[in-house]
C-alpha cells in the first residue's frame, strides 16, 4: 500500500494535511489505520495535520468490502472529507502557531498511545523493547493495532504490553470503538 504521509516531510511551513486513513484487516478483525502518522504528527511541527475518519462505515455497520489478512480499503466519507478539507483551508488562511505540540497533529489512537505511554512509562518502555524484539510488534507498531489490540497487541499476543484496562479506560474516555477489543 502506497500512503501520502511519505511526503508530508517535504511540504512547506504552514501546511496542512489531511490524513484520510484506510480499513486494514488483520487477526480476524476489521480497524482503522493511519499507518505512519509520526511522519505528521510529532515528526512535522511545522504543519498541522487532520484527520478523516475511516472507521465511520466499521461503527455504522454500512456495507463495505469483505477483506482477506492483510486486506485494506480506502474508506471514504463525502462528508467527513469535506468538512476537513473546509478546516485545512480554514487553518491555511488564518494560519496556526508554528511550533504545532505533537499531541495536536496526531490522530485519536496516537493520542491515546501518548497518554497511555505517560501514565504507565513502565507499559511504555517494554512495549518499545517488544517492538525491537520481536518481528511481528515491529511490522505491526502503529498506534492502531495496539490501541485496538489487534493480532500480536492482543492481550493472548505475544508483544509485551501490561495494564490493558487503562488502555481501555483510554480509549473509552476518547469515545474510540473497540472494533472487536474487549471493553473490560
Amino acid at each position: 500500500m502506497c500512503t501520502a504521509l511519505q511526503y508530508v516531510p517535504f511540504m512547506r511551513d504552514g501546511g496542512v494535511f489531511v490524513a484520510l486513513g484506510t480499513v486494514s484487516h488483520r487477526a480476524g478483525r476489521d480497524f482503522p489505520t493511519f499507518m505512519e502518522q509520526q511522519l505528521a504528527g510529532g515528526g512535522a511541527p511545522y504543519l498541522r495535520a487532520l484527520y478523516a475518519d475511516p472507521g465511520k462505515k466499521l461503527r455504522l455497520g454500512l456495507p463495505h468490502p469483505s477483506l482477506g489478512e492483510d486486506g485494506w480499503f480506502a474508506s471514504l466519507d463525502e462528508e467527513t472529507i469535506t468538512q476537513r478539507l473546509k478546516e485545512a483551508v480554514d487553518l491555511v488562511r488564518s494560519g496556526f502557531k508554528i511550533p504545532v505540540r505533537p499531541e495536536e497533529n496526531m490522530s485519536p489512537e496516537g493520542q491515546v498511545l501518548v497518554e497511555f505511554s505517560n501514565k504507565y512509562a513502565k507499559a511504555c518502555k517494554a512495549m518499545q523493547f517488544g517492538r525491537n524484539e520481536e518481528y511481528e510488534c515491529a511490522i505491526f507498531g502503529w498506534p492502531e493495532p495496539v490501541v485496538y489490540e489487534i493480532g500480536p497487541w492482543s492481550e493472548t499476543g505475544k508483544c509485551a504490553r501490561k495494564n490493558t484496562s487503562l488502555l481501555r479506560k483510554l480509549r473509552r474516555a476518547r469515545n474510540l470503538s473497540g472494533y472487536g477489543a474487549p471493553e473490560e
